[in-house]
């Protein structure tokens, strides 16, 4: 945890890799790369490579992702 001063104090999220996100999804490294570009999974985008923060995964596994 991260104290930023006047008694206030937040939880830093891991972000993880398009490569372990989509080992915990249990889907294809180019499924979880469409599911970005498209807005399906929230991520971002830091130069050519994704992180995707762990709520994002929780949101995804408890709503599931709607192919159109």
């Amino acid at each position: 945890m991260a104290d930023y001063g006047e008694g206030r104090v937040e939880k830093l999220e891991t972000l993880y890799t398009v490569e372990e996100a989509a080992e915990i999804l249990k889907v294809s490294v180019r499924t979880m790369g469409n599911w970005l570009r498209n807005g399906k999974v929230r991520g971002i985008k830091l130069g050519r490579s994704w992180r995707i923060p762990e709520s994002a995964l929780e949101e995804a596994a408890e709503k599931g992702i709607r192919e159109d």
